[in-house]
């Protein structure tokens, strides 16, 4: 994965997906890394619990929230705070 090109090493992986498509995907490319899900679906214990696994680690939430409410493509779209792209509000959820 791309985060150790930077030499970090990197205890765990987990993903969270929702698209059929992108889970397809993470599933062929990365078959060891567990899928936790919607993200609206996973709570701070979930979280705690996985850094409890990794008691020696650095956690590291790295969000790519979908565009399709900000993309110029989308004259309709609510911006960031829209169904799709608002969905990065919850990386601060879980950490709280």
């Amino acid at each position: 994965m791309a985060i150790e090109g930077l030499g970090l090493c990197v205890a765990a992986y987990y993903a969270v997906e929702t698209t059929p498509d992108a889970v397809a995907v993470l599933s062929a490319a990365h078959p060891d890394v567990p899928h936790l899900g919607a993200v609206g679906d996973i709570s701070a214990a979930h979280v705690t619990s996985i850094c409890q696994l990794h008691p020696h680690s650095w956690v590291v939430l790295l969000a790519g929230p979908p565009c399709v409410d900000v993309s110029r493509l989308n004259p309709c779209g609510r911006g960031a705070h829209g169904a799709q792209s608002g969905l990065h509000t919850h990386v601060g959820r879980l950490w709280a």
